[in-house]
């Protein structure tokens, strides 16, 4: 630990605002909703004229994105090698530029900013600080970080270890989403592009219910969760999303109203709207806030997985039926009256043959990156720290 030297962010990186003034006709907007765990998610034109006023800031490849709000939300971005001189970004967007390249790898300062124990930390002081929404700024809450740097040499190795996980994370990833856009495909084809009856969910599904609609107290260490609309992503539960911790007690009251259990399909229904997942596990641990709907297909019409996809296939249609003035929101006698393609027991039941050995690939891939996930956050800062030495870490 000699050698290692401990700065100051604000020393070696800066918060860089610089005004758009191009004359592209048209341009990229990037709001903090468009940068999520790592990833521009949004490259849609529109036409360089009347902009929302939010929208100044540019940026360039190797800056990093950083939302001002609710930093444990996990909207950052390191920009790759990309033509962006026509994107825009929002204010909320810190755009953080690294100015001292013989210091810090900027890999390795992307990789702190982002880890866990930041990411905690900064939430907890945007949730500390007075205002509307919890937030930072670079100058109170990123600026004063202090951290020991090892040498480059080693940074760069870090990074290297770290970087390798991320791939293999991003490859499942890659191939879960193909796996998932064969099943949809395959259900198109059969069950919409083909003429078939539609039919409401009421008449297919045994309950809709949603989570809880009351408040419910916190209880720090109890391994029961409490999710939300935003633990559904890519068709899966994610806890990684972050979840609040409940009581045993209030954990089976919600049980018993939910009944919820594996083969359930699960629906945002309030804030973000129309995210689907199929519960694959026991859920022996996890209930749902209000913003979940929670479907029961009846098995003896329809399969768990004919009822993921036809909500997918529909998916635009399902969000249509969102209302509400200040917050979008989809009730549960929407749902009840929401009719889906439905074909006959027959094809249903050849869709399941078919479909149902990609989706326990599809699975078996999501249990392989939520393992190397974990190995990845566990390793990071232990190497940062110089507690295990990254010469003797290999990934295979």
């Amino acid at each position: 630990m000699s050698e290692w030297n401990k700065v100051r962010l604000g020393d070696v990186v800066n918060s860089v605002s610089e005004t758009y003034r191009g004359r592209h006709d048209e341009v990229v907007l990037i709001n903090t909703s468009d940068v999520y765990s790592g990833k521009i998610t949004n490259s849609a034109s529109t036409l360089n004229s009347d902009l929302p006023g939010q929208f100044k800031k540019t940026f360039r490849p190797d800056d990093i994105l950083f939302s001002e709000i609710r930093p444990a939300n996990r909207r950052f971005a390191l920009v790759p090698k990309m033509d962006c001189q026509n994107y825009i970004a929002s204010t909320k967007l810190m755009v953080l530029r690294l100015t001292n390249t013989n210091v810090i790898d900027l890999h390795y300062l992307y990789l702190y900013l982002t880890s866990n124990e930041v990411l905690s930390s900064l939430q907890f002081q945007a949730e500390s600080r007075s205002g509307t929404f919890p937030q930072i700024t670079f100058d109170d809450q990123i600026a004063p970080i202090e951290l020991s740097l090892p040498p480059l040499p080693t940074q760069r190795k870090i990074a290297a270890v770290l970087s390798s996980l991320d791939d293999k994370i991003e490859n499942n990833r890659k191939i879960c989403a193909n796996l998932e856009a064969q099943a949809q495909a395959i259900f198109k084809s059969w069950f919409v592009d083909e003429y078939s009856q539609e039919i409401p969910l009421a008449r297919v599904c045994t309950k809709i219910s949603d989570g809880v609609h009351n408040t419910v107290c916190d209880e720090p260490g109890s391994r029961f969760m409490l999710l939300s609309c935003k633990n559904i992503i890519n068709g899966v539960v994610d806890i990684s999303q972050g979840y609040r911790t409940i009581h045993q007690n209030t954990f089976q009251e919600l049980r018993s109203r939910t009944q919820l259990e594996y083969g359930d399909v699960l629906v945002g229904s309030v804030g973000t709207i129309g995210e689907i997942a199929l519960v694959n596990d026991n859920a022996e641990d996890y209930e749902f806030q209000r913003s979940v709907a929670i479907l029961k297909p009846n098995k003896e019409l329809i399969s768990s997985a004919y009822l993921y996809y036809a909500l997918n296939a529909y998916k635009k249609k399902l969000i249509n039926v969102a209302h509400g003035a200040v917050q979008q929101c989809i009730f549960l006698g929407d749902f009840r009256e929401f009719a889906i393609p439905f074909g006959s027991r027959r094809r249903i039941i050849q869709f399941d043959e078919l479909v149902m050995p990609l989706m326990r690939e599809k699975y078996s891939l999501v249990k392989q990156t939520d393992s190397l996930a974990a190995l990845r956050d566990a390793l990071l800062p232990k190497l940062m720290s110089g507690e295990i030495d990254v010469e003797k870490v290999e990934v295979a």
